[in-house]
């Protein structure tokens, strides 16, 4: 028996997969149809469990953009917050990571709180993709929380003739072609 929320590795693993909710079975067949069943099931809000930090994460996103909503509490005051968020595929492979560190933004708790909203352009194709999230203050870990919640993609189809499935990675949408 293997235990797994990791969708790559159920994939790898398993030729038959039971999907429960509330201890309760509410799938059993075919892994590939399992995880679809899961990924259909799951909604683009969570509130993380056992965390006394990180309160809420909403995510929505579109073909080619996303907004995320964090919403963070009991902070502690004075100094500013390292925040780090970290997309990648079901199977555990890093695609992106967003930092206020990189785009130089200071993100300093007001009441021990902040209320967040990230945009981003992204260029994934249609699926689920797990976010997993870094605070952190004055060189300190305060929450790292793997698989947080999902990037849900919809599908969609950036060929118009082609099924959206057969696209093997991130799409990259602005390049350029010279023919000689």
């Amino acid at each position: 028996m293997f235990v797994s929320h990791n969708l790559g590795a159920v994939q790898k693993l398993c030729e038959r997969t039971i999907v429960l909710e509330h201890g309760k079975i509410v799938f059993d067949g075919a892994t590939a149809d399992a995880i679809k069943f899961y990924q259909r099931q799951n909604t683009a809000e969570f509130v993380p469990a056992q965390n006394d930090l990180l309160q809420k994460v909403a995510c929505q996103a579109n073909e080619n953009s996303c907004k995320l909503t964090l919403l963070l509490e009991n902070l502690p005051n004075g100094s500013e917050i390292d925040l780090g968020i970290n997309l990648s595929t079901e199977t555990s492979q890093p695609l992106y990571h967003l930092s206020n560190r990189f785009i130089g933004q200071q993100l300093l708790p007001k009441e021990g709180a902040l209320n967040l909203e990230i945009d981003f352009k992204h260029s994934l194709k249609p699926g689920n993709y797990p976010i997993s999230i870094y605070l952190g203050q004055d060189e300190r870990e305060l929450v790292w929380q793997e698989n947080v919640a999902q990037l849900i993609v919809p599908a969609f189809n950036p060929y118009g003739f082609h099924n959206s499935d057969s696209i093997q990675g991130p799409v990259v949408g602005e390049f350029n072609i010279t023919q000689s």
